[in-house]
């Protein structure tokens, strides 16, 4: 990707507190990483929390797009993204949430139990309607929204504390 396409890509993650990784993988291998806070992107790079500029040559460190059915952990709190992306779309089931539970052709959907035992089980397509709000909470939640190549960002959800 070049330089104007990863700006717009980083800018889309700067009112989220996006994490980024500053070394190559050589002065990982004998200094260790070096992890800081996206806090500004303009023409000469990227900045950090420490006020250093970075060229183009991060990585962001993002979950996967599979992770949106897997229990995950941001700000804090841990969910499981598509489930509360369902709450949000349905918010009158609040409270009600029982579990993810998965189609016979492995697709995930809600299950929120209501009164005498009964379940309504909502899909997962149901969000396709909407998609600018899901755009943002997935961005928000450090999801690789905008298709990285796996070699041009770190996965959060593998990467060791």
């Amino acid at each position: 990707m070049n330089k104007d396409e990863l700006l717009k890509i980083y800018s889309a993650y700067l009112p989220y507190g996006l994490l980024i990784e500053t070394r190559t993988d050589e002065e990982i291998k004998t200094e260790g990483s070096y992890i800081s806070k996206l806090t500004g992107v303009d023409h000469l790079g990227l900045h950090d929390e420490f006020a250093n500029c970075w060229e183009f040559e991060v990585r962001p460190i993002l979950y996967d797009l599979s992770y949106l059915t897997k229990e995950i952990e941001h700000g804090g709190e841990k969910f499981v993204p598509i489930v509360e992306l369902l709450k949000i779309k349905y918010p009158n089931q609040k409270g009600r949430y029982a579990t993810t539970e998965y189609s016979t052709f492995g697709y995930p959907f809600a299950c929120f139990s209501v009164d005498a035992g009964k379940q309504i089980k909502v899909n997962t397509s149901y969000l396709l309607e909407e998609p600018f709000w899901i755009f943002q909470k997935i961005t928000e939640w450090h999801f690789n929204a905008f298709n990285l190549p796996e070699d041009q960002f770190i996965n959060k959800a593998t990467l060791k504390q």
